[in-house]
């Protein structure tokens, strides 16, 4: 193995060459090192490893030069001064270093040639923590209990339905006697008609045989299996219509796109989070590109272009392309002292600068094209070339957005919408159409397309392509005089403005003294104002003070016709008083009256009825005649 500066160095564990020295490594560190007996006695071992990354900072200097480079103070050329540089900084320099490690050695080192860490983190939610450990969770988290249930009702319906089992047939005793095979047959297939005897053993009478009903509970499994449906969707926050599927309870096509963008926005959180995990990435590879495809001239690298389609080319080294195999081949250097072929236009890729422009300036991480394969002269026919600059610093920005499939096809729809409610531009963008399709020739047809197309458009784009401007001359000439005519309107919008300025200063003169009348009215209307202020205030205080003596008068009034009315109220109360004693007095001598000759009556009739009983005990005792 090799160490971090490329020399070979033995493996640390072979300084443990006897069982005795390996299995003290086991008893010592028993999470790291094994060592058990095998099958056949023999001492097997066994070693965890790990990958280790760490981090160190060191503290350097970073100076701004003249001509806006960046460099480290450390790593100036001859020639430099550090004291002509416009401004400096110092920045914590950061090193990582990749080790495998056994948890005593370290086995392997080497040191990762970027300021990030090689691990791509990618996080569905980070919760806010409640405790010492971090806390995350992703989309199906929350969905996992219903979806256990959604699972268990699944093999529940299938236990019901499809394991369950054939219900016997309940006849009596020798009823199947000469049709056993048919009755054996029916708990398998279907059998049209079953036969039976009439009667029993015994010889006497039997009913038909007959099966137990079969009723399977599935309907509560079917209600069971909706509601973990709808549970699903409801913790996930992503419902069927969102997926391309149809609800019953989706009605219209409104509903079903308020369905989606809910969807959209309560998973958005996981999307921004795969974003930035997307966009690290993409610094990972941008600042490994020098270090894996630079120092090594010649590399095959996969170039995805603005339409989608990737194009094979060699980094840093010139190469031409095969027309049979369609990839990219070295070019073969000329004849020694010929002069290099010319080279005809050449579509570059997309994003590219021209053949005959000078290369930019960036940092580690992006590739630049170059003129020709020598950097002099005019370049050789359809030679091309890469190259990566290791000092070139490129920026990652992530757009979470439909593929370019995706917006290829709802393009080629859309146009073809058009096109269709009006075929007459068909002539104006039916090129666009056809770039628009999937098949193998549609390049080819937009091609063909675009030489059907009407003439105005044609000049348009020619006009375009070779730098001009696209405007028809019709249009131009309108242009030029709608300007002349918005220049005279100008002139006369100065002359009016000079105007404006002397009619300004007779109006500021005539405003003043309209201001000046006016303060002097309001000052005016002050005073009187003010003077009828203070007369209505001293109407208002003998108002008042009139008030409050009517309001005392009318107390003593009120307490004198009080006085008065109680005095009447005590005579007319005595009177009463004197008046129901004498009524009193009657009532009880007419008490007393009526008492006395109730009684006279009384003894009266009591007296009679003595009389009587003695007239007739007389009458009793006397003989008859």
């Amino acid at each position: 193995m090799q160490n971090a500066d490329g020399k070979t160095v033995k493996n640390p564990l072979k300084g443990y060459s006897t069982d005795d020295d390996f299995r003290s490594l086991s008893v010592q560190y028993p999470e790291w090192f094994r060592c058990d007996p095998g099958p056949d006695g023999t001492l097997v071992k066994a070693v965890y490893v790990t990958e280790y990354i760490y981090c160190d900072y060191e503290s350097r200097v970073l100076l701004e030069m003249p001509d806006g480079r960046t460099v480290w103070k450390d790593e100036l050329g001859d020639g430099e001064d550090a004291g002509a540089a416009v401004d400096e900084r110092t920045v914590a320099d950061r090193h990582f270093t990749h080790c495998i490690i056994d948890g005593v050695h370290i086995l392997e080192q080497t040191e990762w040639p970027i300021p990030y860490v090689g691990i791509v983190k990618v996080l569905g939610e980070e919760i806010q923590p409640y405790d010492a450990e971090r806390r995350v969770e992703g989309m199906v988290r929350q969905s996992r209990d219903a979806q256990q249930g959604f699972n268990a009702m699944i093999s529940k319906m299938v236990e019901v339905v499809a394991y369950a089992p054939i219900p016997p047939i309940m006849m009596a005793a020798g009823q199947d006697e000469g049709f056993q095979a048919e009755y054996q047959a029916a708990m398998t297939r279907t059998i049209p008609v079953l036969h039976y005897n009439p009667t029993d053993l015994t010889g006497q009478p039997a009913p038909p045989p007959f099966s137990p009903p079969r009723n399977a509970p599935i309907e509560p499994v079917g209600f069971a299996l909706s509601m973990f449906s709808q549970s699903i969707q409801d913790t996930t926050a992503t419902h069927d219509t969102a997926l391309g599927r149809s609800e019953t309870n989706v009605t219209t096509a409104k509903h079903a796109r308020l369905l989606s963008e809910e969807t959209s926005m309560s998973t958005s959180g996981f999307l921004d989070n795969l974003a930035r995990s997307v966009r690290y990435e993409g610094l990972l590879i941008n600042a490994l590109l020098w270090h894996v495809y630079g120092r090594k001239p010649g590399r095959l690298a996969q170039l995805v272009q603005g339409d989608g389609e990737t194009k094979a080319v060699l980094i840093g080294q010139p190469f031409t392309m095969d027309p049979r195999q369609g990839r990219p081949v070295p070019a073969q250097p000329g004849p020694p002292g010929a002069p290099p072929p010319t080279a005809g236009p050449r579509p570059m890729p997309t994003g590219m600068p021209a053949p005959n422009t000078q290369p930019l300036r960036a940092g580690p991480g992006g590739p630049m094209p170059m003129p020709n394969g020598n950097g002099q002269g005019p370049p050789r026919p359809n030679v091309q070339e890469y190259r990566l600059t290791e000092h070139a610093r490129f920026n990652v920005a992530i757009k979470v957005s439909k593929s370019y499939n995706t917006r290829r096809e709802q393009e080629h729809n859309i146009v073809g919408q058009v096109i269709s409610a009006d075929p007459s531009l068909m002539q104006v963008i039916g090129d666009l159409f056809f770039k628009s399709m999937d098949g193998p020739g549609h390049q080819e047809m937009a091609d063909r397309m675009a030489v059907m197309l009407a003439p105005p458009v044609q000049e348009y784009l020619a006009a375009k392509k070779a730098g001009q401007d696209p405007l028809p001359p019709q249009i131009q000439q309108q242009m030029a005089q709608a300007k002349q005519m918005i220049e005279g309107m100008g002139q006369q919008l100065q002359k009016m403005g000079q105007q404006l300025q002397t009619d300004d200063i007779k109006q500021q003169h005539e405003t003043a003294r309209k201001q000046l009348d006016a303060q002097t009215k309001l000052q005016s209307e002050q005073l009187a104002a003010a003077a009828d202020i203070e007369k209505a205030k001293v109407n208002a205080t003998l108002q008042i003070t009139l008030l409050k003596m009517k309001m005392a008068q009318a107390n003593l009034d009120r307490e004198d016709t009080q006085a008065h009315e109680m005095g009447m109220a005590s005579a007319d109360a005595a009177v009463a008083a004197a008046q129901a004693e004498v009524q009193a007095q009657l009532v009880a001598e007419r008490a007393e009256f009526d008492a006395a000759t109730a009684s006279q009556q009384a003894e009266q009739g009591a007296q009679l009825a003595m009389t009587q009983q003695a007239q007739a005990a007389q009458q009793a005792e006397a003989p008859p005649a």
